[in-house]
């Protein structure tokens, strides 16, 4: 990535903890994680794998005798799963808001914690992320230990709030007011 450089403290918009800023000439490295797992389990299929999505109380249940690798992909259910029962896993709620603006315009990226330290998770984090074709992520929420965010009785963890989507567009602007194309 040509010109690639992290911005120094005087650089950044009040607030902001980190940023960098690059040169794209269309040459900018990104992953989508969607199409990159999408890529990954393909490959993995055409390589010979399979895969079975079943229910389990215990990861011993999906183990034969002839089975050489199983891939735990249990995601939240981690925390209750006979042989792994990690404490530390908890569901989560988060939501981005995705922009299309020019790639050249979008050169440079940033994320706040909008809670007091960078150590710690908050609720409302402010970033922004160019990816490829122009599409930009605006952020975010991070929510933890929801499964079901309830604004009203038909409100699913999955469906978008329109006034947080709007919030999240509010922060970036805020912090970074250049973010929207002249005209």
């Amino acid at each position: 990535m040509k010109q690639f450089r992290n911005l120094n403290k005087e650089e950044l918009p009040t607030g902001i903890e980190c940023g960098v800023t690059y040169k794209t000439d269309n040459l900018t490295l990104t992953i989508n994680p969607s199409a990159y797992l999408n890529y990954l389990l393909n490959t993995f299929i055409s390589l010979g794998g399979t895969t079975q999505h079943v229910s389990l109380s215990h990861l011993n249940e999906c183990i034969e005798s002839d089975t050489d690798v199983v891939i735990n992909c249990s995601g939240i259910h981690a925390g209750t799963l006979g042989c792994v029962e990690d404490p530390e896993v908890y569901p989560a709620r988060g939501q981005t808001v995705i922009v299309q603006l020019p790639q050249e315009y979008v050169n440079w990226a940033f994320f706040r914690h909008c809670a007091g330290s960078s150590n710690t998770w908050s609720d409302n984090m402010t970033y922004v992320i160019p990816r490829e074709n122009g599409v930009v992520v605006l952020g975010g929420t991070f929510a933890q230990n929801i499964f079901k965010y309830k604004l009203n009785s038909n409100f699913s963890s999955t469906d978008v709030d329109d006034n947080i989507a709007e919030a999240i567009i509010q922060r970036c602007l805020a912090t970074r007011p250049d973010l929207l194309p002249p005209g």
